[in-house]
């Protein structure tokens, strides 16, 4: 007797997604997505500034969550102007805010823009933050003019694939990206909140720093005190010693905000 799991996520438009408040072209793209992708939700209208932009949400076909690991929903951005701007991408952020954490993706944006030139310019700004999600840009000609059951795919595989996820030259200064030391992170916060005193050694570009602005965020999250020093500048390690204490005082006072004189 053959078993068939109804779980599995098939490419279709979910019965409640609202395709009528789109446009002609954007209907078209919608189309498209939806013979490879389960498109969920109708998403909304958003208007940033001077610009307005439509979002919806689309869940992968079990061909997608194998190939890219990645199992819930993704956002997808339209924009309509025929210039892309930096500025887009914080449509991801705004729409973001208004779904579940749990819903949504975080590593993994789409984004289908009337630019001619979209893909070069997201690829192009992407590498100047590599803390910024993966940003999987398409057109709206190429979406709507290729027939290629293969595009879609090679698109994410070809933005996916050539961003190094442990390739960072510089501490995490968002949590995106910043895992595998969760254990060490609350460790570290456990004893801080028990009055103990902490140490911690490694080797250069072994992610000390990485973990202590993930200290600071987790602290600053639930209403707690962070005080850093960075040696390492000419500002502080050019003091003679009382000076240097005279100032972690006065700093310290501040983050405290005592009135104590």
């Amino acid at each position: 007797m053959k078993v068939i799991d109804t779980n599995i996520t098939k490419p279709r438009v979910h019965k409640q997604f609202h395709a009528e408040r789109f446009g002609d072209r954007e209907r078209q793209l919608i189309e498209r997505l939806s013979h490879q992708w389960y498109l969920t939700s109708s998403g909304a209208h958003l208007r940033l500034a001077a610009s307005e932009y439509d979002y919806f949400l689309m869940k992968p076909t079990p061909m997608f969550s194998e190939m890219f690991n990645i199992q819930r929903e993704v956002i997808v951005v339209l924009s309509p102007y025929r210039t892309f701007e930096p500025r887009t991408l914080d449509v991801f952020d705004v729409a973001q805010r208004a779904l579940s954490e749990l819903r949504v993706e975080s590593v993994c944006r789409v984004l289908i823009s009337d630019d001619p030139d979209a893909e070069r310019k997201v690829t192009d700004l992407l590498k100047t933050d590599p803390e910024q999600p993966i940003v999987i840009p398409f057109t709206y000609d190429e979406l709507c003019s290729t027939h290629d059951d293969y595009f879609l795919r090679n698109r994410f595989r070809q933005h996916f694939h050539t961003r190094d996820l442990f390739a960072f030259l510089s501490p995490l200064r968002k949590e995106l990206y910043f895992f595998g030391r969760s254990h060490l992170l609350q460790e570290i916060i456990n004893k801080h909140r028990a009055g103990e005193h902490s140490g911690l050694f490694g080797l250069r570009k072994s992610g000390k720093t990485s973990i202590i602005y993930a200290i600071e965020r987790h602290l600053r999250t639930y209403g707690g005190e962070f005080l850093s020093i960075d040696c390492e500048s000419p500002s502080v390690h050019g003091m003679r010693w009382y000076e240097l204490l005279e100032n972690i005082v006065l700093d310290y006072k501040k983050v405290r905000g005592s009135k104590f004189r």
